[in-house]
């Protein structure tokens, strides 16, 4: 660590989006709903940003959010 070597190795886009999904789900399940607060920081950052890319999905602008993923979040009432 002195030297600045990073110990942990960055999960790929789609297995970090995994990750997140699965914190959501677990949020979801606890709290009962998917509207996380901002005071969440990584997960309430993250949730923002969904919204915001199905938003651009919804006004025909390129988007990388899948149909797949749409459904992963709708599934765990996701809105």
């Amino acid at each position: 660590e002195e030297i600045g070597f990073r110990w942990t190795i960055p999960l790929d886009k789609d297995a970090a989006w995994a990750a997140k999904f699965e914190q959501l789900k677990e949020y979801a399940k606890v709290n009962g709903d998917c509207f996380v607060p901002l005071k969440h920081e990584e997960l309430g950052l993250w949730v923002k940003y969904q919204r915001s890319l199905y938003s651009k999905m919804e006004h025909g602008e390129k988007s990388p959010l899948t149909e797949a993923r749409i459904a992963e979040l709708e599934s765990i009432g996701f809105e």
